[in-house]
């Protein structure tokens, strides 16, 4: 699989999978563009952090996303200095659009993204 964003070695873990799967985002732009859909590892406006975990460093190579509305609702809530003007959107990610895996407390779900335009199938809810 070719991938949006280069990773590190061992990413995704090979508990990651393939699905098809509703996912909901936080985002700042409504509809959702590009910048919306940037890892952690690649934003411009964060310090690059250097985890020492190999797991947490490939998680930051990923997007955060979330099985249900609530969560990322609750996300915005607990993270409200970051992302207290975000938006959440909705989408449906498919088999070739990369691998996801269950990760940190449910329903955080960590999306390593193959497809070139994630925001496409996202709309604002």
């Amino acid at each position: 699989m070719d991938w949006k964003f280069s990773l590190p070695t061992q990413c995704p873990p090979k508990e990651a999978r393939n699905d098809d799967i509703e996912l909901y985002r936080l985002i700042k732009n409504s509809p959702p563009n590009p910048e919306d859909f940037v890892p952690l590892a690649y934003e411009l406006k964060t310090p690059h952090q250097q985890f020492e975990d190999e797991f947490m460093k490939c998680c930051s190579h990923g997007l955060s996303v979330f099985k249900s509305i609530d969560g990322a609702i609750k996300w915005r809530r607990k993270y409200k200095k970051k992302f207290k003007n975000h938006k959440i959107s909705k989408g449906m990610v498919t088999r070739g659009d990369g691998m996801i895996l269950e990760t940190f407390k449910n329903p955080h779900v960590t999306w390593w993204v193959s497809t070139d335009q994630p925001e496409r199938e996202f709309v604002e809810v």
